[in-house]
C-alpha cells in the first residue's frame, strides 16, 4: 500500500514539474496568433482592415515548453491566394516545437479610388471622376491606385462604372497626344516650308510614335509623327 502511495505521490510530482515547465494554448488561441501573422505579414499594403479566418486545426489544444511562443505562417501556392491551407510553424523562444496545417480565408480591405461617374475607354481620369471608398482589394493587392497615381495624369483602358475599382491593369500614362484631342498638326516639307493647322488626333501616342490626324478644315486624314505634347508633324 505504502507502494502504491509512493507512485502515485511520484507520480503527480513529476506532472505538477511539466506544469510549471510548459504552457497548453487551446485552438481559439493558435487561431488568434495566425490570424495575427497574417495580418502583420500584410501590412506592408497598409489595408484599413484584415478579416482573417481559421478553421480546421487538428488538434483542440497543444502544450509547448515555457517562453516566447511565435509563428511563422507559409504559404503552399506560389503568391497570395486568399483561400487555401497555410503551413503553420509553432515556436518557442524561435526554435520549432510543432508543424501544423490549417485552412485560411483572408479577406482585405482599404480606402481606394474607385469611379464616382462612368468613365469612358481611353479618356483621362480626373480627380473629379473619382472618390474614396474602402472596398475589397483581396484579388487586386498589387494593383490598387493611390490618388498621387491619378494626379501625375491617368488614362483609362476601359469603361469603368460608378463604384467599380480602378485598378493599374486597366490604365496607362497619360500620353503626349490622346485620341480625339485638338492638336498643332504642323506641315513640314524638305525645303523647310511648314504650315501649321489644327486637327483631331485619331489615337493617342507618345514623342516618336506615328498616329493619323484629322483636318479639321478639309476633312482629310495624314499620318504623322507625335513630337511634343498635343504636336503632330507630317512630312510632305
Amino acid at each position: 500500500m505504502k507502494k502504491i502511495l509512493s507512485t502515485i505521490l511520484t507520480t503527480l510530482i513529476l506532472t505538477s514539474g511539466m506544469c510549471v515547465d510548459a504552457r497548453t494554448l487551446s485552438a481559439d488561441v493558435l487561431k488568434i496568433l495566425i490570424a495575427d501573422e497574417i495580418k502583420s505579414d500584410l501590412a506592408s499594403y497598409k489595408p484599413d482592415e484584415v478579416i482573417v479566418g481559421v478553421s480546421n486545426l487538428p488538434l483542440e489544444s497543444i502544450t509547448v515548453p515555457e517562453g516566447k511562443v511565435s509563428l511563422s505562417v507559409t504559404s503552399n501556392s506560389k503568391g497570395f491566394n486568399p483561400k487555401e491551407f497555410k503551413k503553420i510553424t509553432i515556436m518557442v523562444n524561435k526554435k520549432p516545437v510543432k508543424i501544423i496545417h490549417a485552412a485560411t480565408t483572408i479577406q482585405v480591405f482599404k480606402n481606394v479610388p474607385v469611379a464616382k461617374e462612368v468613365i469612358a475607354r481611353d479618356k483621362a481620369i480626373g480627380l473629379r471622376s473619382v472618390e474614396l471608398k474602402k472596398v475589397d482589394i483581396t484579388r487586386n493587392l498589387d494593383d490598387v491606385l493611390t490618388l498621387e497615381d491619378l494626379s501625375a495624369g491617368l488614362i483609362a483602358r476601359k469603361m469603368f462604372y460608378p463604384s467599380e475599382l480602378i485598378t493599374k491593369k486597366y490604365t496607362i500614362s497619360r500620353p503626349d497626344v490622346v485620341r480625339n484631342a485638338i492638336v498643332s498638326v504642323n506641315f513640314k516639307s524638305g525645303d523647310n516650308l511648314s504650315v501649321i493647322v489644327e486637327g483631331i488626333a485619331l489615337s493617342q501616342g507618345r514623342v516618336g510614335d506615328t498616329i493619323q490626324v484629322k483636318n479639321k478644315n478639309y476633312n482629310k486624314i495624314y499620318t504623322g509623327v507625335v513630337v511634343g505634347e498635343n504636336r503632330v508633324q507630317v512630312e510632305i
